[in-house]
């Protein structure tokens, strides 16, 4: 018999620090890829809302570019070897901020064809800035003492712990929306 190819099934698990400063909103998102069956070459996500992708950071990355298709803003990122079991991606967004007071929402990352997608977002203020969460659709608050660390995001020192909000979601039907003053 001829061989056949077997297609992708992959869950996404992604962990997202905000950071919100005075005239900038920094977003850092790492997502855990585990391919479940098939073989993975290329990476999709799409972005919504306002932001730009600074840097996208993971092993084997041979080009990564943003691009609009059907009016929908795309991350595409290009892997020179194929990916059979799990695989780290993490993006790095950032966002001008105009005058305070403001309302402000991340970036949010929704990765294309997965079939599970979860996690977890803090959001942390940096500076004199005073943050206050107006709406939280899809998303379930957790204690930021309960955000799961890494080491690319580790736990928040004391200061920093002050004003942090975490939150848990699980799909990517989900919304964010901050003040900021």
């Amino acid at each position: 018999k001829p061989k056949q190819e077997v297609k992708l099934f992959y869950s996404v698990s992604g962990v997202a620090q905000v950071t919100v400063s005075p005239g900038l909103m920094r977003q850092m998102t790492v997502l855990d890829y585990k391919v479940m069956q098939g073989k993975m070459q290329e990476l999709t996500v799409e972005l919504e809302g306002e932001g730009s992708v600074t840097r996208v950071d993971g092993r084997n990355i041979l080009t990564w570019k943003p691009e609009e298709v059907n009016g929908k803003r795309l991350l595409k990122v290009q892997l020179n070897t194929t990916q059979t079991s799990g695989y780290q991606l993490t993006i790095h967004t950032q966002t001008p901020l105009g005058a305070f007071p403001l309302k402000v929402k991340p970036v949010r990352f929704v990765p294309v064809d997965a079939i599970r997608y979860g996690g977890h977002i803090r959001v942390v203020n940096q500076g004199a800035v005073r943050l206050e969460v107006l709406d939280a659709p899809g998303l379930a608050q957790i204690s930021p003492q309960r955000f799961p660390t890494t080491k690319l995001l580790p736990a928040l020192n004391s200061q920093q712990s002050a004003q942090a909000f975490a939150f848990r979601f699980s799909g990517p039907q989900f919304g964010l929306e901050i003040q900021a003053d």
